[in-house]
Formats: structure tokens, sequence, C-alpha cells
């Protein structure tokens, strides 16, 4: 028992006194009513590695490895031979006036490496809450000035932008103003140019090949969804070219921007598919760009096997391939379960109604209805 009164356990003790790792692992994963399977998936590994671990004490060393148990299973850190830095006592264990945090603040870092990291594997929404407490000590620090003060602003940015891009898969409305505001505090150029380029890209094309890439390819989304003739067309073509081309001088993503050959496919096949609205010709080129897309989606990347399951649904649906567009909606809107995504739910849902005058009564129509109103 801690100091908090809560209780954990009871465990073997290992050779250097911290309870079995192991043990804390099947006990926590019992306790959130997670499966083998479904860990193994979150992990990229087999169930029976997981059997192993729990089983054998094989839990692996790595402190970002441990840290995404932790977070996945709901483990307290301790538990694990790990930390968080910014618990309740963060401002307490620096006085009434946080001068010389340094230390803790590159801890901040570290989180937010780690979200980063779980929501490219599960989705990352079961991490907003921590992160919005986290993103309020980080203002307390920027309130009270000091030489730390400068340091945390660009980090209280940075946790901005995650909550902005992943509190909207919780159906979140992060203020976007707010993301720009400290952008631009910061005086930091690339970062203003990735907060802006979410409300309206006026930024992006003054910015190193990393963010003017990204922000040509959002711009490309954007435009595609509103395509109406053939020369929207050729301009979504023109912008996704030209974002290709930034490719090959990309600096590292710091930014957590994931504009990487590896994602180019992704980013175009999505910008493609609404197209097929106006040009139906494109069907083709769409579906390729989707095939490139789904060999290069590593198992763990749930979210976005999710976007990619949801995006085949949608060109299915624009070719009117109206019972594809089902079989690809009701994988995706598993997928989009296991990561809480309200987001592509929402868009599975008006599929979902788009269909009801073309093949409604149908028993695959019927299938996807009863998955949507069942128990989550």
């Amino acid at each position: 028992m801690d100091r908090q009164g809560r209780v954990y356990g009871p465990f073997s003790a290992q050779d250097d006194g911290f309870p079995n790792a192991g043990e804390v692992v099947q006990f926590y994963r019992e306790q959130v009513k997670m499966s083998r399977a479904r860990m193994a998936q979150l992990l990229n590994t087999s169930r029976r590695w997981i059997t192993k671990m729990e089983k054998e004490n094989a839990v692996s060393e790595m402190i970002s490895r441990r840290r995404v148990l932790a977070q996945i299973l709901s483990i307290p850190p301790i538990l694990l031979g790990i930390g968080i830095v910014g618990e309740d006592n963060f401002l307490s264990q620096m006085g009434a006036h946080p001068v010389g945090v340094s230390t803790h603040l590159d801890g901040f870092v570290e989180y937010l490496d780690n979200a980063w990291s779980l929501s490219f594997a599960a989705g990352g929404t079961s991490m907003v809450p921590s992160t919005l407490q986290r993103a309020e000590k980080l203002k307390t620090v920027v309130a009270y000035g000091g030489t730390d003060a400068k340091k945390a602003l660009v980090i209280l940015n940075s946790y901005e932008q995650f909550l902005l891009v992943v509190g909207r898969e919780q159906g979140s409305n992060f203020n976007e103003e707010a993301v720009v505001d400290t952008a631009l505090e910061t005086g930091d150029r690339e970062a203003a140019a990735k907060a802006d380029a979410l409300r309206g890209l006026s930024y992006a094309r003054k910015s190193g090949p990393q963010v003017h890439g990204w922000g040509l390819s959002i711009a490309a989304q954007v435009l595609a969804a509103m395509a109406k003739d053939a020369a929207d067309v050729r301009k979504v073509l023109d912008l996704l070219d030209e974002a290709r081309g930034m490719l090959d001088s990309a600096e590292p993503d710091i930014y957590r921007l994931n504009f990487t050959k590896e994602r180019y496919p992704i980013i175009r096949a999505e910008a493609l598919t609404p197209l097929l609205r106006v040009d139906p010709t494109k069907v083709d080129e769409v579906f390729a760009a989707l095939d490139e897309a789904e060999k290069i989606v590593k198992p763990q990347f749930l979210r976005r096997k999710a976007h990619l399951e949801l995006t085949y649904a949608q060109a299915a649906f624009y070719a009117k391939d109206h019972l594809g567009a089902v079989s690809a909606a009701s994988s995706a809107l598993e997928l989009s379960r296991a990561i809480g995504s309200r987001r592509n739910e929402r868009a599975i849902v008006l599929m979902y109604t788009g269909l009801q005058d073309k093949i409604g009564g149908t028993a695959e129509h019927k299938a996807l209805g009863r998955l949507l109103t069942s128990t989550k």
C-alpha cells in the first residue's frame, strides 16, 4: 500500500526489490479485462510471447517499452521500476517559484514522445486526460516566468498540438486558436506553420520541406473533399505531386507530422478517394494507391489501419461497389472502436445512411446497422 492508500499486489519480489514484473502485467491485464490476444495486437507481438512475459517474468527492460505497458494497462509506473515526471507534486518539489526545473521539463518531453508512440499504435485517446493535466502544469511554469518559461512554452505548444490531433479522434473540441497563439508566442516559425496549417495553411509555404510538404498534403485532402470539376481534380493532383517533391529533402520529423516516404501512399490514397465523385476514371489509381498503402502499414499501427479501412470503404462507395463498401466499413468500425475513434465512427454512420437507398434491406446493410447499434 502506498501513501495514498492504493493497494498493489500481492506480487513476489525480484532480485532488485521491485515486484515481479510479469505478475504485475498479468494482474493489471486481467483488471482491465484485456485478453492476451488483444494485448499482443497492441504490442505487435504474439499471444505466446505475452504468456511467456507473464509466466516467466520476461518483461522488456527498455523503459520506453515499460511506459507503454503502464499506459495500456493502467499500471502504476513504480511497479515496473519506472517513474512518470509530472505527478501531482510537480510544482511542490520546486517550492513556491518553479526555478531550475529543466530536468523536470525534460521528463515532460519524454512523456509526450511516449504519448505519440502510443497514439500511432492504439489511437492515444486514453492519454488525453493526463496530457491535459500536464499541459495545465506547463501553463503554470510559463506564467511564473523565469529562465525556464520559454522552454516550457515550446513544450506546451507541442502538448497542445498533440491534443488537437489526437483529441479529435475522441470527439474533443480543442481550441485551434490557442494552438496557433502559443506557437506564435514561441517565435518558432515551423511550430506556427504546423499549428496554422490545421486551420488555414497560410504559414506552410514559408517553412522547411517537412512542414511545407505536410501542409501541401493537407491542402490536397481539403480541396479533394470539396472538388466540383476537372480543374479541382487537377489542382489536387498538382498539390500531391508538389508534396511528393518535398520528401527527398524533408528533415527529421521533430513535429510528429509523419510526412515520410512510407506515409505518402496513405496520404495520396486519402486525398484521391473523394475525387471519384467528380472523376470516376480515377478509380484504378485510387485503388492502386490504397493497395500500396496497405502493404506498408505495420500491424501495430491500429490508428492507421482504421483510417485505411475507412478510406477503402469510402473509395468503394464512390466507385458504386456498395457491398464492398459495407464490408470495409465493418472492418473499419471494429478497428475504430478499438482505438476509440468517434470521428471514424461518425463517418461510418454517414456512409450507412448514404447506402440506405442503394442497398437498404440487404443482409449486408442490416448487419452493418446491427454493428453500429451494438454495445461497444
